[in-house]
């Protein structure tokens, strides 16, 4: 009977997760009104997904839509495309509004050998998190006992 329950309720779960992929695949390829994501949203072609970057800004070109970080051993540079989306305090931002100085997160992807930036918000950078220090050992639970015994 128990091996019986178990096989219904994995049959049931899988049913379940089953129906949810197909219902969420299929939202996913539109959006409420029926049509497709913006391109935006998607990568460009021939890109690999996108992964995460931050640093401080060295510079910014509005000329060239370029952004560098400046790291300890090298400088990066990013390019800035029409899909790119810049933003500071929540709020969309050109690339001539970003400034030396000014601390970058954001996403890029890295397209025919060039780091194109796909999203960023740009500001103050963060304080450290607090460290906590690590936990004191805990006394040891065994006790001697013929060391603290008395002997008659």
């Amino acid at each position: 009977m128990k091996h019986l329950l178990n096989n219904l309720i994995r049959s049931a779960a899988m049913a379940a997760l089953v129906t949810s992929t197909a219902t969420l695949a299929f939202a996913a390829d539109k959006s409420a009104d029926g049509n497709p994501p913006p391109a935006a949203a998607t990568a460009p072609a021939g890109a690999a997904r996108a992964y995460p970057i931050r640093g401080t800004v060295g510079t910014a070109d509005p000329a060239t839509r370029t952004v560098s970080l400046a790291g300890k051993k090298s400088t990066r540079v990013l390019q800035v495309d029409a899909n790119t989306q810049l933003s500071r305090d929540g709020k969309s931002i050109a690339v001539a509004d970003v400034q030396a100085g000014d601390y970058l997160k954001g996403l890029v992807f890295k397209n025919e050998g060039h780091e194109t930036l796909v999203k960023a918000s740009l500001g103050e950078k963060p304080e450290a998190p607090i460290r906590r220090s690590p936990r004191a050992p805990r006394p040891s639970t065994k006790t001697a006992l013929n060391e603290t015994s008395p002997s008659n």
